[in-house]
Parts: structure tokens; C-alpha cells; sequence
């Protein structure tokens, strides 16, 4: 073992935590097919066939894939859920990077006096964000600890549109996405001595299963692409190549980073709003 704590693994495998569907899958095999890491996935097995596509494409592309039916987000199970992992990587073998992308939220408003039982409870708002924020943490926290990860690897959190606007009943999930963000600050002030980084990435509106419960989604995402200075929304293919850039050894250096990925959608957003004032400022001018 080094003395950053490091033992020398080879950069050969990929942890996805969500694996089966949407940007998790994606991730899972950009990672297989353009980073030629080997994969480690979690689902629930809500999704038994998309896991089973996820794991046919991971060796079609050449590399081992071993796919692990539990909740990755029950906090008393992480350590268990570790111990597993140590067990499938060879003895000389380690993590390049490990992404989150676990879901679980609930929606309800934080107010509701006519039907009180529509409000978001403590119960609720305890199990989201032990599944999307705190899990990060602890999962980060068992990796480490166990050193799993090769030198120079990478903890990576998945953050959306949501931690910066207000669509209706998403203020669980604005909270959530709002303690992820601190503690991928923390973490990489701490981890880099033990040879491991930290960052997330913030990814645009994207059509996934998940998206379906923001409020109108399917006029919402309309509305995105048509502001958008690249003519449509991310694609969850978006996201898997791009992490697997982030996956990259040149990209050893970023640490620290929330890095936005949404061709512009927030730029966008700002020059929506100024639009009526410059309508108004022309009609006055004329």
C-alpha cells in the first residue's frame, strides 16, 4: 500500500449503482464500450429485463459484467454491499470509477391545508434522501475505506435541472440534489489523500422514466428543445459518452468539479426571460 492509501490496483472495473435503466444503463455501457472497463451494477430488479439487456451489451462489447440484484441505496447495507464487491474484484483489481445514479424520490408539496395528507411527510423525505444523497456519502465512505478504488479513481454524482428551479412537488428532490452538491465538495476535499476524486455531473432534461413525473413532462421537454442552442434535449447516450470521457486518465486532474451538461439549456433559460423586456424595449422604440 502506498502512503495515500493506495495499494496499487489496476484501473480495470466500472461500479454503476441504478444500472438497469435510464441514465444508469446508459453510463454502464458507454463505460463497457468506450472505456473498456469491466462493470458492477446495482438494481432493485424492478426492471429484470433491461438488466439482462444491460449485461448482454456490456460482454458484447468484450468486458465481464456482473449484475447485482439489492437496494444500493438501505444504508445499513452498504457495508454488506461492499464486502460483495471486494469479493467479485481479482485482488489486484480496482475501481476507475464509481457512479451513483440512484433514484427513490418522493413528490408532494411541502404545503397542502385543504388535504393534508397530500404534504411531504418525515418518512418520506428521510427515504429520498437516504437513496439519492446520503447513500453517495456512505457509499463513497465504504469504497474508500475498503480500498477498492485504483489510484487516480473516481467517485462520480449524477445532479439534474431540478437542484436549480421549482417545477410543483419536487421540493424533496431540490433538497436532495442540494446536500449532494456539499458533500461532493466535502469528499473531494478529503478523498484526493487516498487517491480518489470526487465531482458531479448535472445533466440537462432528459426523457426517462424518471423524468415522466415532473408535471406536463412531455410538454416540458418540447419546451426545452426549442430553446435549446442545440435544437434538442440530452440524451441519455449523451450521458453515458460523456462519462466515459470523465473516465478518461486525462481527466485525473478534476476534482472538486459540478460540471453542467446540457448544450446550453441554462444559458437558454436566461435569454428566454429577457425576452420580453427587449419586445417591450423595440415597441417603445418604435
Amino acid at each position: 500500500m502506498t502512503n495515500d492509501g493506495s495499494c496499487g490496483r489496476a484501473p480495470r472495473w466500472a461500479l454503476v449503482l441504478g444500472c438497469s435503466v435510464g441514465s444508469g444503463a446508459a453510463i454502464a455501457r458507454g463505460l463497457a464500450r468506450q472505456s473498456r472497463l469491466d462493470v458492477v451494477g446495482f438494481h432493485r430488479g424492478n426492471h429484470p429485463e433491461a438488466a439482462e439487456a444491460v449485461r448482454r451489451d456490456v460482454e458484447a462489447a468484450g468486458r465481464r459484467c456482473v449484475l447485482l440484484e439489492r437496494d444500493a441505496g438501505r444504508l445499513e447495507s452498504i457495508v454488506a454491499h461492499v464486502e460483495d464487491l471486494a469479493a467479485i474484484l481479482g485482488p489486484d483489481e480496482g475501481l476507475r470509477i464509481a457512479v451513483h445514479a440512484l433514484t427513490g424520490a418522493s413528490l408532494g408539496p411541502v404545503a397542502c391545508p385543504e388535504r393534508p395528507e397530500r404534504a411531504l411527510h418525515p418518512r418520506q423525505i428521510a427515504r429520498t434522501f437516504d437513496a439519492m444523497a446520503h447513500s453517495f456519502l456512505f457509499w463513497g465512505q465504504g469504497l474508500v475505506h475498503a480500498d477498492l478504488f485504483a489510484r487516480g479513481g473516481q467517485l462520480l454524482g449524477l445532479l439534474n435541472f431540478q437542484d436549480e428551479s421549482t417545477p410543483p412537488g419536487f421540493a424533496a428532490i431540490g433538497g436532495v440534489k442540494g446536500a449532494l452538491t456539499s458533500y461532493v465538495r466535502h469528499m473531494a476535499f478529503e478523498f484526493p489523500r487516498y487517491g480518489v476524486r470526487v465531482n458531479a455531473l448535472r445533466f440537462g432534461a432528459t426523457e426517462t422514466e424518471a423524468f415522466t413525473h415532473v408535471p406536463s413532462a412531455d410538454t416540458a421537454l418540447e419546451n426545452i428543445a426549442r430553446v435549446s442552442p442545440m435544437g434538442r434535449n440530452v440524451d441519455i447516450e449523451d450521458v453515458g459518452k460523456f462519462v466515459s470521457l470523465l473516465a478518461d486518465e486525462r481527466a485525473e486532474f478534476l476534482n472538486g468539479s459540478i460540471i453542467p451538461f446540457d448544450g446550453g439549456e441554462t444559458a437558454a433559460y436566461a435569454v428566454q426571460m429577457l425576452e420580453p423586456a427587449r419586445r417591450s424595449a423595440g415597441e417603445g422604440r418604435g
